[in-house]
């Protein structure tokens, strides 16, 4: 398994937000990053999240990060999760990637105090799928990092 530097310094945590942050004009901004709708600290836990998938998954295979539910919508508070999509290229094994990608989200979560709830996804369903969980987070989906 693959190691990380898990110093509390890097990772941001949830207390250092404030809780208006959470639901700052989010719905004014029209799909714009996850940068613009998230508070400072969270932001940042999801850039860092996006570099380390990005490490583990490479150029190839990892096609990013994509917010959706209570943050996309603006409807955050403090004891919402953070739902992310990880768009993987080729097939996807939801249980084989969750267990892949274990030793970089829960350090994350742990160490920020957010529930990141990252579901793996390929590029395909994702753009294709009719499914309505699916479409549902095409919808409201933005780019998180």
């Amino acid at each position: 398994m693959r190691e990380m530097d898990h110093t509390s310094s890097n990772i941001p945590r949830r207390d250092s937000c404030a809780k208006a942050d959470a639901k700052a004009d989010a719905k004014a901004s029209a799909k714009g990053s996850a940068s613009d709708l998230l508070p400072a600290a969270l932001a940042a836990l999801v850039r860092h999240l996006d570099g380390e998938l990005r490490g583990l998954y490479g150029e190839e295979r990892y096609g990013g990060l994509i917010l959706y539910g209570s943050y996309a919508r603006g409807e955050a508070d403090a004891g919402s999760d953070v739902d992310l999509l990880l768009l993987l290229e080729g097939e996807v094994d939801p249980v084989r990637e969750l267990i892949r990608m274990e030793d970089v989200k829960w350090p994350l979560a742990l160490e920020s105090g957010y529930a990141l709830s990252v579901l793996p996804v390929s590029i395909r369903s994702y753009h294709s799928s009719e499914e309505p969980f699916l479409w549902s987070a095409r919808m409201e989906g933005i780019p998180a990092a």
